[in-house]
């Protein structure tokens, strides 16, 4: 017969065991997603939507001659070379812009809480674009899979204070 303590210890020990795994699998799937630098060069609204934008971006890479660590357009990246089949079109979609409602921006900031002369914009500059896999309807009650670039970045929250 074994003790409380002994018991105590085992149950434990398989949930470390169950805790330790998942928290594996989540280093694992996230370690093994590859990105590209891209940089935005332009934002339009979507049409419908809350404070959300389409993004159309160019793969980019640092220059680090000299040690300036310059960002500069890649005219023959791996994604930008004439005749590239392996990527989708030219655009993104931010991530944590599909959370966005009229009411609530993420991450959880209260629109009606932005001062006057405040304004939410897209996202600006150079973001880490990884490809995702959206559903999207093709008709009646079929759907598809499609490839997007995908990044994840807050938008900005713009304005001047009174003086």
């Amino acid at each position: 017969m074994i003790n409380r303590t002994t018991r105590n210890q085992i149950r434990n020990a398989s949930l470390d065991a169950v805790s330790g795994y998942f928290a594996e699998d989540v280093y694992e799937r996230h370690r093994e997603v590859p990105w590209v630098l891209m940089r935005i060069k332009s934002a339009t609204a979507i049409a419908g939507t809350n404070y959300r934008w389409r993004y159309e971006i160019e793969e980019t890479g640092i220059q680090a001659a000299a040690g300036n660590y310059a960002p500069l357009v890649l005219t023959d990246g791996l994604y930008n070379s004439a005749g590239n089949n392996h990527s989708p079109p030219g655009f993104a979609l931010n991530v944590w812009e599909l959370m966005n409602t009229a009411a609530r921006i993420f991450p959880g900031i209260a629109v009606a809480n932005i001062p006057p002369g405040f304004t939410i914009g897209p996202v600006e500059g150079y973001v880490r674009c990884y490809i995702g896999y959206l559903g999207k309807a093709k008709g009646t009650g079929t759907s598809a899979v499609s490839a997007h670039w995908l990044f994840e970045a807050p938008n900005p929250i713009e304005g001047e204070c009174p003086p």
